[in-house]
């Protein structure tokens, strides 16, 4: 595309999308115009828990970027917060656009909410496999720079986030030692422990009793999980970095 003929008027919201996230990350305005005509901008639905963008093992086949902080959910609990503008479902869509037809799918590595009222926007990867076939070999190699670009933002993120999970988990267990430890004399007697499990007169009103007792695993299930998308985008760096590589040389 020429964008010298090109001068598209975008509304805030779009102006916003493009001048926060895909601006900064190559595409150009007239490219970003053409892409438009595919992007739908939606809020959290209001009277529940938001908007569902992607679920953890079902296949991603939209690419989606917050205008606000969205969440991300382990069995209805939050456990991180996404800032907005990131991208959200990219390495799906490197999947996509590296496939033959653009039919190749990517499960979703994670359970992501808009909350009630929160707006985004919604691009299908079809959108992006057909922009990428008008404008030739330079856009699909400038989107995968894009998308590299924001995993390692992700990779930034996500060990700052794993460092603080460890730090909540250490403060955590303090917390329930002390609890536990009743006497205090720093040793877990199987007396204590099992008050602990199961008080006789701790209860709440509702007749539940006042320690979480999955709070621990739960904290120790989601470090695995941070650890896990670490690697993951770990690899999804190294695949593109290879990209980038054989394209350079294949210049020469």
């Amino acid at each position: 595309g020429n964008d010298a003929f090109a001068a598209p008027n975008f509304s805030a919201e779009e102006e916003l999308v493009f001048t926060e996230s895909f601006g900064p990350l190559g595409l150009r305005r007239a490219q970003y115009a053409r892409l438009l005509k595919s992007v739908s901008f939606e809020a959290g639905a209001v009277g529940g828990a938001g908007t569902t963008l992607c679920t953890e093992g079902v296949d991603l086949m939209e690419l989606f970027v917050p205008l606000e902080p969205v969440e991300v959910r382990v069995r209805s609990v939050v456990t991180a917060t996404l800032p907005p503008y990131g991208l959200v479902g990219e390495a799906a869509l490197l999947e996509c656009l590296s496939s033959e037809n653009g039919q190749a799918v990517l499960p979703s590595r994670s359970t992501i909410v808009a909350p009630p009222g929160v707006r985004f926007a919604r691009i299908p990867h079809q959108a992006f496999y057909e922009l990428q076939k008008e404008e030739g070999s330079d856009f699909s190699a400038n989107v995968q720079i894009m998308i590299a670009r924001t995993l390692s933002d992700k990779l930034k993120f996500a060990r700052l986030q794993a460092r603080e999970t460890a730090v909540e988990l250490d403060t955590m267990k303090d917390s329930v030692f002390n609890e536990i430890d009743v006497n205090g004399d720093g040793l877990l007697d199987r007396v204590e422990f099992g008050d602990f499990i199961a008080p006789e007169d701790e209860t709440s009103p509702f007749g539940e009793s006042i320690y979480p007792e999955s709070e621990i695993a739960l904290l120790r299930t989601e470090l695995k999980k941070v650890r896990r998308e670490l690697e993951d985008c770990k690899c999804q760096q190294r695949s593109a970095r290879k990209i980038r590589e054989r394209r350079r040389k294949g210049r020469r």
